[in-house]
């Protein structure tokens, strides 16, 4: 039996309006090394539906590569 469409799972909702966004790079860890990704990107911190926090990071003008959930007392910035 075919369903109604208003049935079927719902299109992507689009993404909510960073809380804080801010131009930055990329470094990559390997042993004791530290090597910079050359590309230009910027972070965002949203908040979800949900009420969970995402650390975001995409190259500037393209597509998020790393979207992390970051819960309370588990992340914290420092300088490095």
């Amino acid at each position: 039996p075919s369903r109604p469409s208003s049935l079927m799972s719902s299109p992507p909702s689009p993404a909510p309006a960073p809380l804080l966004s801010f131009r930055a790079g990329r470094m990559a860890l390997s042993g004791s090394t530290v090597t910079a990704d050359p590309r230009r990107g910027v972070v965002e911190i949203r908040a979800d539906g949900d009420g969970l926090t995402h650390f975001v990071w995409a190259p500037r003008g393209g597509e998020a590569e790393e979207d992390l959930i970051v819960f309370p007392e588990e992340a914290e910035w420092r300088r490095v």
